[in-house]
């Protein structure tokens, strides 16, 4: 046998014991995606879309059960006290609404990619690790039920699950790990104080307060700028009133629909926390008829840099930490005023006696006499 017909030999055994490992059972979870002879499509949440579905269960081991509902077009979660309503972002993924997707899942095609039962720990579907979202319809009727695994890493955007009948696991391609990983009720309320509030439909925004620097100040938006990304506005602030200084009015209005609630409150925060207002914001937004508010308190007993909160956007009192943009001062707001030109130097007056550099004087008598 020739030296090629060796190494064709070698390389077919090569490419034999590849697809072995390709078709093994225990095949990493970072290449199950690649297995081919696996591949069958199904049904994936097929009985479920947005006009049937009305809540989900999520359950982790050893977790207290979530239940989400959908109210008024807003996905809310059930807490001790109530709904509570859902973050934006784990909204979007409970029905899968992004770009192009509209409608909530069905049918989505997932692919096979592990017969056995074994398989389930290294997908993260067994039962110490997953998660088990029940969907529901009206009369909390079942829909279906998935069991939801890690994050598929090839390709990226997808999710290993099971069903709870059978051992098979798939592939689905959609991003349901990061948005279903949270493990309480609180983890899925939304943190934002001003959810609906977008920088760029602000309209109004005061702020007062005894921590208000230089006693607040008022911004009132004129119109856009030189860009989509800049915008007008007139600054108040004690008797000034004047357009304010480019970039800094969308510099506080980008700050506002950041704020964060630290931490929700269990027991209600009574008035004896806010005795003194550090912060009293409120903000009008377009097309949103009554205006937003958010009233920052008290400090926090042993905690730095977090007061007391409630707004009129949050149900319950929280605390808040980060909200510096609140404490600008109303002076960083207005165009610092044209520096004087410089005032000319006079040129220096030349001394009695000084002939300046000229011709000599002439001599003087006695007395300032002239001479004889």
């Amino acid at each position: 046998m020739n030296m090629k017909s060796l190494a064709a030999l070698g390389a077919a055994a090569a490419a034999l014991a590849a697809l072995a490992v390709l078709l093994r059972p225990d095949t990493p979870a970072a290449r199950v995606s690649t297995i081919a002879a696996q591949a069958e499509s199904r049904e994936y949440l097929g009985k479920v879309n947005a006009d049937t579905l009305r809540s989900v269960v999520v359950e982790r081991e050893g977790q207290e059960p979530v239940v989400l509902r959908k109210q008024e077009g807003l996905w809310k979660v059930e807490t001790p006290k109530g709904l509570r309503r859902v973050d934006r972002e784990r909204a979007r993924s409970i029905e899968n609404n992004q770009e192009g997707n509209p409608e909530f899942t069905g049918p989505v095609p997932a692919t096979a990619v592990a017969e056995s039962e074994a398989s389930w720990a290294r997908l993260g579907l067994d039962a110490a690790t997953a998660v088990k979202a029940t969907f529901r319809g009206d009369g909390d009727a079942v829909l279906e039920t998935l069991f939801i695994g890690k994050a598929g890493t090839q390709p990226r955007g997808t999710t290993f699950v099971r069903p709870p009948e059978g051992t098979r696991s798939y592939q689905a391609p959609l991003a349901l790990e990061n948005n279903f990983s949270a493990r309480t009720a609180a983890e899925w309320r939304e943190r934002k104080v001003m959810p609906d509030a977008a920088w760029d439909t602000i309209e109004r925004v005061e702020v007062r307060g005894d921590g208000a620097a230089g006693g607040g100040f008022v911004l009132e938006y004129l119109g856009g700028g030189d860009n989509e990304y800049e915008g007008r506005w007139r600054a108040t602030a004690g008797d000034k009133s004047e357009e304010a200084r480019k970039g800094s009015g969308d510099q506080i209005a980008r700050a506002i629909p950041l704020l964060m609630a630290d931490e929700f409150l269990d027991e209600p925060a009574g008035d004896e926390f806010f005795t003194t207002t550090t912060i009293e914001l409120t903000v009008k937004v377009r097309d949103i008829e009554e205006p937003m508010t958010l009233t920052i308190g008290q400090p926090v007993p042993e905690r730095q840099n977090q007061h007391f909160a409630r707004a009129s956007t949050v149900e319950d009192p929280f605390i808040i930490g980060n909200f510096f943009a609140l404490r600008a001062s109303p002076d960083s707001l207005f165009a610092p005023p044209p520096t004087p030109a410089p005032t000319p130097t006079p040129e220096p007056t030349p001394e009695a006696g000084d002939s300046g550099g000229g011709a000599e004087a002439a001599p003087v008598g006695e007395e300032g006499a002239p001479p004889e």
